[in-house]
C-alpha cells in the first residue's frame, strides 16, 4: 500500500525514493519521448488501417500496450478478450499465439496489437456499431475486456445464439456461429412493428414491439430462383390481383406452352395486352400468331380470381428484385416440410390474417371487407398509413423463447459457402 505525504518539493525526490524503498510500489512512468516518436515514424510509415492510425492520433502516439521498454498490465485485458470464444469467434484467426510469443521491437509489437484488437473489434460487432469510438473509449478506460459486450448484436435472437453456443457440439457450434455472424449484418432497429421471413425455416413472423401475434408457413424460391435476403418496407396491399408474368417466365415457360396448346392462354384466365405509355391495350389471345409472335411487343397478364397465381392479395414491398408476398391457390404445398417451389416470391398461408394485421390501423378495413376485397375480381390497392418493415433473413440455426435450438436445412448451401 502507497501512502501520500506532504513534502518540500527541493527534497521531493528523496522522500519518493525513500517512500519506493520502503513500501516496495512501483510507479508507473508513461512512454518515453523515444517510444512516442517511434510510434509517430511507424504509424505514419506503415499501412496500418485509418481506424488504427485515428487510435494513434487520438493518444498522441503514445503507444497503447508498452512503455519505457515494458508491456503494460492491460495487455492481458487484450489477451482474454481475444481468446474468449463465447461470441463465436477464434483466437487463432487473429494469430494470438504469434503475438504472445513476440518478444523483440516492442513498437511494432504496440502497433500489432491495436491492429490485431481493430480487426477483432471489426469481426464482432454488429452492422451499426460506432467500432471506432468504441476501441478509443475502451482503451482510454481501460475496459478492453468488456469490448465485445460493446459491440455484438443487439437482438434478443444472437444473446440466445450465444448462450446455446456454450454448451453445442462442435458440429453444431459451427452452425451457431455462422448464423451468430449473420446477426452481425442486420440493422439494430428492425422497427417496433416489422415482418420477418426466415426463408430456410419455410415461416413467417410477424413481431409488435416484444410480442409475435401471427406466425406462418411460406413457400420460397427454388434452388434455380433463391429469395433474395433484404430488407425493405411494406407500402400497399393489392386485393384481387392481376399476375403480371415476368418476362423471364413468358419466355421460358408461358410462351412455349402457348405454342403447344393454343387454347391454354384461355384455359389460364390469360390476357394478352400493349401497352403504350399509360395506354393498355387489351388483345384477343385468338388473334395473335403465336409460333412468330415477338416477345417484346406484349405482355402477358392473368385475371384476378381463385385460380390466379398470386392468389386472392399480394403484399407490395418495392425492391429491386420484384419480390413480394403473396397468397396462393396451391395450399396444399404448405403441407409439405420442405417449401421451395416459388420463382423467388414468398407465399403466404394466412393471406387474410396478415391483411387483417397490416391494415389495423385503418378501422374502415373490417375482417369482412377484407375478405369481399379479395374476391371482388377487381384489383383495388390499398395504402398503409405507415410503412412496415419487412425482413427477409436466411438463419439455418435459432433459439426459442424456451430456450431449444433450432437447426434448419441449408436449403440454399450458403452455410456450406461460408464456411469455406
Amino acid at each position: 500500500m502507497c501512502f501520500v505525504f506532504h513534502v518540500n518539493l527541493k527534497t521531493m525526490s528523496v522522500y519518493v525514493c525513500v517512500l519506493v524503498a520502503l513500501t516496495g510500489c512501483s510507479l508507473w512512468q508513461g512512454p518515453t519521448t523515444r517510444e512516442i516518436d517511434e510510434l509517430r515514424a511507424s504509424v505514419q510509415s506503415q499501412d496500418v488501417g485509418q481506424i488504427v492510425r485515428n487510435i494513434y492520433e487520438s493518444r498522441e502516439f503514445r503507444p497503447v500496450w508498452v512503455a519505457r521498454g515494458k508491456r503494460l498490465p492491460r495487455l492481458e485485458q487484450f489477451f482474454r478478450l481475444v481468446d474468449d470464444t463465447s461470441h463465436g469467434l477464434h483466437p487463432e484467426t487473429f494469430g494470438v499465439d504469434t503475438l504472445r510469443q513476440q518478444n523483440s521491437d516492442l513498437i511494432q509489437f504496440d502497433i500489432k496489437v491495436t491492429s490485431t484488437l481493430a480487426r477483432y473489434a471489426a469481426a464482432v460487432a454488429r452492422k451499426d456499431a460506432p467500432v471506432e469510438q468504441v476501441l478509443k473509449d475502451s482503451i482510454a478506460s481501460d475496459s478492453i475486456a468488456d469490448l465485445a459486450n460493446k459491440l455484438a448484436p443487439v437482438h434478443t435472437d444472437y444473446a440466445r445464439l450465444r448462450a446455446a453456443l456454450a454448451n453445442a457440439s462442435a458440429e453444431d457450434r459451427t452452425k451457431i456461429e455462422l448464423n451468430m455472424d449473420r446477426w452481425r449484418k442486420v440493422p439494430d432497429d428492425l422497427g417496433e412493428r416489422h415482418i420477418r421471413v426466415n426463408v430456410p425455416a419455410f415461416e413467417l413472423a410477424v413481431h409488435d414491439g416484444a410480442e409475435i401475434p401471427l406466425t406462418m408457413k411460406v413457400v420460397v424460391g427454388t434452388n434455380d430462383n433463391k429469395t433474395p435476403l433484404f430488407s425493405s418496407e411494406m407500402k400497399y396491399v393489392v386485393f384481387s390481383p392481376y399476375w403480371n408474368i415476368p418476362e423471364s417466365i413468358l419466355i421460358k415457360e408461358t410462351l412455349p406452352r402457348i405454342q403447344k396448346d393454343p387454347d391454354y392462354a384461355i384455359r389460364q384466365n390469360l390476357e394478352v395486352v400493349r401497352v403504350s405509355g399509360k395506354r393498355v391495350e387489351v388483345i384477343d389471345p385468338n388473334n395473335i400468331d403465336w409460333d412468330s409472335v415477338d416477345e417484346s411487343d406484349i405482355q402477358l397478364r392473368q385475371k384476378p380470381g381463385n385460380g390466379n397465381s398470386l392468389g386472392l392479395v399480394k403484399f407490395i414491398f418495392p425492391n429491386r428484385y420484384n419480390v413480394y408476398l403473396h397468397d396462393t391457390p396451391a395450399d396444399n404445398l404448405f403441407d409439405k416440410l420442405t417449401r421451395n417451389f416459388s420463382h423467388g416470391c414468398v407465399r403466404v398461408e394466412k393471406p387474410q390474417e396478415l391483411a387483417e394485421f397490416v391494415l389495423r390501423d385503418q378501422p374502415e378495413w373490417t375482417p369482412e371487407r377484407i375478405q369481399t376485397a379479395m374476391h371482388a375480381g377487381e384489383e383495388k390497392h390499398v395504402a398503409l398509413k405507415e410503412p412496415l418493415p419487412v425482413h427477409i433473413f436466411y438463419f439455418t440455426a435459432w433459439v426459442d423463447d424456451a430456450g431449444a435450438l433450432h437447426l434448419e436445412k441449408d436449403i440454399y448451401g450458403y452455410d456450406s459457402q461460408e464456411k469455406k
